[in-house]
């Protein structure tokens, strides 16, 4: 998503508001897997040398669950803030502390990727209480026991002897 900053880079201290939602398969949404598109507001506030962009990105991602492979809906809330400095020559496009724009246009698609990929978790779960999958039949877990018997490690099979010749509780 581009925003003219023309106007705005010609009077200090102006906010320029914004507000819109990214769709699957525009720029803006790279290589996410959007379940609902994302709606993006905020604001551009001209800070002299650079331009502060604020914001908040509200929306649902696709991802795959992590333990039994399960597609589900990801709700997202973030709040961003980042800076933008006009590109000079020889510069590169982003550094630590700021991202650069050129000419009179802000370009959005970057940074949104950005917040959203920094913002998925690590390891992404259907549920917290999600089973998985049996390791021996790959059956899912979550849709009920599977029929298999797990199969015992031989290197604890005497120990299995030995739980069968112990007493029951109760005898």
């Amino acid at each position: 998503m581009e925003i003219n900053v023309g106007r705005l880079k010609r009077h200090p201290e102006e906010i320029l508001d914004f507000s819109f939602a990214v769709a699957p398969g525009e720029p803006a949404a790279g290589d996410l897997r959007l379940h609902s598109p994302l709606h993006v507001d905020g604001t551009v506030t001209n800070a002299g040398r650079s331009l502060l962009v604020r914001g908040n990105l509200a929306g649902e991602i696709t991802l795959e669950c992590s333990r039994c492979l399960e597609e589900f809906a990801f709700p997202l809330r973030v709040h961003f803030e980042q800076e933008f400095r006009p590109q000079s020559a020889g510069s590169p496009g982003f550094d630590d502390d700021f991202m650069t724009y050129n000419d009179d246009v802000l370009d959005l698609d970057d940074l949104i990727q950005q917040t959203v990929w920094l913002n998925l978790p690590m390891k992404p779960l259907c549920r917290p209480d999600c089973l998985g999958l049996c390791p021996v039949c790959g059956h899912n877990l979550n849709e009920g026991p599977c029929s298999c018997t797990p199969a015992v490690d031989p290197r604890w099979a005497p120990l299995a002897d030995v739980k069968a010749h112990l007493p029951h509780p109760g005898q």
